[in-house]
């Protein structure tokens, strides 16, 4: 047995990251293994949903739920991650972001392209969705 020295999230997500910052929040990334995950953190978005009463969870349903019927390369399956060779996928998230991008190395190009190229470019309405539905529920 040894013991292991497990560092509480989300000083264990963030030990070892590149950040990039934007209006809207920042991306977190990371490598895992074969893997290099972007945790994408909608920090202006997640203070409306607090102010509003709602959670963390209640931003990540919406954005995510956004995001599947934006695209195709979606999944909650998160045992489908661990197999994933030569591709990237978008997942739900963990407790630090509302969604994350999940690629293996030999992708990591074409999703870093897609994400300029897509992903940037719906982002800004997946937001603007996203906080009308929580305005909505504060009348």
């Amino acid at each position: 047995m040894h013991n292991v020295h497990l560092q509480q999230p989300p000083l264990a997500q963030y030990e070892c990251a590149i950040g990039y910052e934007f209006p809207w929040g920042h991306i977190l990334e990371r490598r895992v293994n074969q893997y290099v995950v972007w945790d994408f953190c909608l920090s202006q978005l997640l203070m409306h949903y607090l102010r509003a009463g709602k959670r963390l969870e209640d931003c990540q349903k919406q954005v995510f739920s956004a995001l599947e019927r934006t695209f195709d390369c979606t999944t909650r399956d998160l045992f489908a991650l661990v197999g994933l060779s030569k591709a990237w996928q978008l997942c739900p998230s963990s407790s630090v972001g509302m969604f994350s991008q999940v690629a293996h190395f030999t992708a990591e190009q074409a999703a870093r392209e897609w994400v300029v190229s897509e992903l940037m470019a719906a982002l800004p309405d997946i937001i603007a969705s996203a906080q009308r539905l929580v305005v909505k529920t504060e009348y």
